[in-house]
């Protein structure tokens, strides 16, 4: 779970507040995700490589604005993205594990995904 942010801006204070430090933040996310937070903030000095790796993932994830969330799978493939919602982390994480199972079903093989190997005679 990428999580880009900025400071100063109101709704990267209301998502660090309302969804990343409640105590509900810490039960779901943590057991099934890794969380990443990149921090864009533009008034701080970063050494070059740094900015432009910051930007290169932006800008593969899409990134429009901040707070920004994407959801990777295991290969680094984005899965899927969130934004900032209303209403505290119960939207937020339900979205998360919508995403998430939605990949987990996707990946998982069913039998019919199987080939049965030929038994030799």
């Amino acid at each position: 779970l990428f999580m880009y942010f900025t400071d100063g801006t109101e709704y990267c204070q209301k998502f660090d507040k309302e969804i990343i430090e409640t105590e509900e933040f810490t039960g779901w996310p943590y057991y099934h995700l890794v969380l990443v937070k990149l921090d864009f903030n533009k008034s701080v000095e970063r050494p070059k490589l740094l900015n432009q790796q910051n930007e290169e993932l932006a800008n593969l994830y899409g990134v429009r604005g901040y707070p920004f969330v994407v959801i990777v799978n295991p290969k680094g493939q984005k899965i899927g993205e969130a934004k900032y919602q209303r209403g505290g982390p119960k939207p937020f994480i339900e979205e998360l594990k919508r995403v998430y199972n939605s990949d987990v079903d996707r990946r998982i093989l069913t039998p019919a995904d199987v080939e049965t190997p030929a038994r030799p005679e």
